[in-house]
């Protein structure tokens, strides 16, 4: 799962698994487990909720599915690079707007005092929509700056992930892959991708104190298996005295009230 949202073909993973584990499977079969243990995933992350800073910065981008296009709306936190909601669409009106800033808010369980956009107008119908007066609209290139008006190197990289977002999506040609596929691939980036910005560890883990698993292991499980989540404590990393602060995060097993097994 995680070569595979970490940009992988399945027909490399294919090869990879003959080459180390002399296993001889189709592409189907693991295409089939891209896709249960996705859902297994959203499932499990259907409760998580982040500690998030109040100022949001969203941005879409696109590709081409056959001759139409596809749009992908993302917002994320810059406090803690955490992605709050991804949508997918084949229209950039204020409905879809709405749409994604609904789904962040539900996601953080707040609204936001600012979210960031650029000039696109389906933003400003979108905001209003969703949160009224509650929420300032900066507009400009949310890539670029954040509400201090100064350059942001973690937004700007964030941008640059989505590259392999793309490349996991290009072979696909039906909406419903690409959609069950985007909230995987926010999964993987939120939990399971270490980011330089957070001092090197996933953004779940910087936004909050509990996570609900700790790698693909924890959803790749067999039926029957007890719940667990995890407890995060952070730690600077003191052979680091120069640049950015390296993190270094413990993951305690504790009991889960609740969770769904893959």
């Amino acid at each position: 799962m995680g070569m595979y949202y970490g940009g992988m073909f399945l027909d490399a993973i294919q090869q990879q698994f003959r080459q180390d584990y002399d296993t001889d499977m189709s592409e189907s079969n693991y295409w089939n487990w891209v896709k249960r243990f996705t859902g297994g995933a959203i499932r499990q992350s259907r409760s998580f909720k982040p500690s998030v800073g109040d100022t949001w910065v969203a941005d879409e981008t696109y590709m081409k599915l056959g001759n139409k296009t596809v749009y992908f709306w993302d917002i994320i936190d810059p406090k803690t690079n955490y992605l709050l909601a991804s949508h997918v669409s084949f229209s950039r009106g204020g409905r879809e707007a709405k749409v994604l800033m609904r789904l962040a808010s539900q996601r953080a369980g707040k609204t936001p005092r600012a979210i960031i956009t650029d000039k696109l107008r389906s933003y400003i119908v979108g905001i209003e929509d969703a949160f009224g007066a509650d929420t300032k609209h900066i507009q400009g290139g949310p890539f670029k700056f954040i509400s201090s008006g100064k350059s942001t190197a973690e937004i700007e990289r964030f941008h640059k992930t989505l590259e392999q977002r793309t490349k996991v999506f290009e072979k696909f040609k039906d909406i419903a892959s690409i959609k069950l596929l985007t909230s995987g691939w926010l999964i993987n980036y939120n939990f399971f991708k270490q980011n330089e910005g957070c001092g090197n560890i996933p953004p779940a883990q910087a936004a909050s104190s509990v996570v609900p698993f700790k790698d693909w292991n924890d959803i790749v499980i067999p039926e029957g298996t007890p719940n667990k989540d995890y407890k995060v404590s952070l730690y600077r990393r003191k052979s680091v005295k120069k640049g950015k602060p390296v993190v270094d995060a413990t993951l305690t097993p504790i009991k889960a009230d609740s969770r769904e097994s893959a």
